[in-house]
């Protein structure tokens, strides 16, 4: 789960990142709540991958 987090760490600073200096309007939150569901469904058990 550690490399899960700090991609989820990198992929919300660069959101950050881009909205911040080149005028970016993407949702920094969601984009980090998207790898936490991801792996979420990956190690739960309801879900079959």
């Amino acid at each position: 789960m550690e490399h899960s987090w700090e991609v989820a760490v990198i992929a919300h600073t660069l959101a950050l990142s881009k909205n911040r200096y080149y005028e970016g309007n993407i949702d920094a939150n969601a984009i980090a709540a998207l790898y936490h569901d991801i792996t979420e469904m990956i190690s739960s058990k309801k879900y079959k991958l």
